[in-house]
């Protein structure tokens, strides 16, 4: 058994394709089709079952894709251990950004740092937030910037900055032309919220807004990104709550920006990290949580 074939296996496995598999792994069909006939003849159990509807993976698939899981990623842990005990080898920092993070300040933070520290790169991953935890916890991401992530076990999270929540409207809303509105007004609207099974963090601190001043909201949809609920802003299937920061960047003529007029309204970006057994970050993860704080 060789690692490149626990790789075509892996590859079949996410595609359920052995074309698609072959093109991820730049080599042909053949070889693909050989090394999980191989491994199924090593292993003497069935991995995938082919028919004409398809590829699906058998119950002894699955359970060899969560050991192969591990065992990349500890092949991956031991290459950045030797490569950090030798100091010529710059190691860049891996920072996952939760999928729809368009802020002015989070371009200025990482800018900065290009700056200030140039030695350590950063290697930009755009992940969904739920997958934030898994790939902390398997080290495939070193920090990730989110709008939190609930509560998860081993992983570390701080608020490191917040903006103003605004309220999003169709461009010919009744409401848009108020240059502050209030969350009794708000409420009283249909609202588009993000699905918490895509946005957690979004949706708990946006929630938690509405939940000041009714219990018993008209939710007219939920949005699987920040993007989404802006285009049903637009296209009229109700009003929606952001931060301003985002609105910045994601200005459109069909969807109007409101201010809200609700003390300490918020919405905050959390900064999450694996806990480490020890206690203590690597130095260049401590330098740059040191440097996001800053930007509080």
């Amino acid at each position: 058994m060789e690692l490149r074939h626990l790789r075509y296996f892996m590859a079949v496995a996410e595609e359920l394709n052995f074309y698609r598999a072959a093109e991820r792994v730049h080599v042909e069909q053949a070889p693909v089709s050989r090394a999980i006939k191989a491994l199924e003849d090593d292993l003497g159990v069935m991995l995938f079952a082919r028919s004409r509807q398809g590829t699906r993976i058998t119950p002894a698939g699955e359970r060899l894709v969560t050991e192969v899981k591990d065992i990349f990623t500890r092949i991956d842990q031991a290459l950045r251990a030797v490569r950090e005990v030798d100091g010529r080898c710059r190691i860049p920092l891996r920072v996952g950004i939760a999928d729809g993070m368009v802020q002015p300040r989070l371009s200025q933070c990482l800018s900065q740092w290009r700056e200030l520290l140039p030695r350590t790169e950063l290697d930009l991953h755009e992940v969904r937030s739920l997958q934030v935890p898994d790939m902390l916890r398997r080290e495939q991401i070193d920090v990730a910037f989110c709008f939190g992530l609930g509560t998860t076990a081993g992983i570390a999270q701080e608020a490191v900055w917040s903006d103003p929540v605004v309220v999003l409207l169709p461009a010919g809303h009744a409401l848009a032309s108020e240059t502050r509105l209030s969350m009794a007004q708000v409420v009283a609207q249909p609202l588009i919220l993000c699905d918490p099974d895509f946005k957690p963090g979004f949706r708990q601190q946006t929630e938690a807004l509405v939940h000041r001043h009714t219990d018993s909201p008209v939710i007219a949809a939920a949005a699987s990104s920040l993007a989404n609920l802006i285009t049903q802003v637009g296209a009229g299937f109700g009003v929606g709550l952001a931060d301003a920061g985002h609105m910045e960047t994601l200005a459109r003529p069909d969807v109007v920006s409101v201010p809200l007029d609700e003390p300490a309204a918020v919405l905050a970006v959390y900064i999450a990290y694996k806990t480490p057994a020890d206690g203590e970050v690597s130095d260049s993860l401590a330098n740059f949580l040191a440097h996001v704080r800053t930007f509080a």
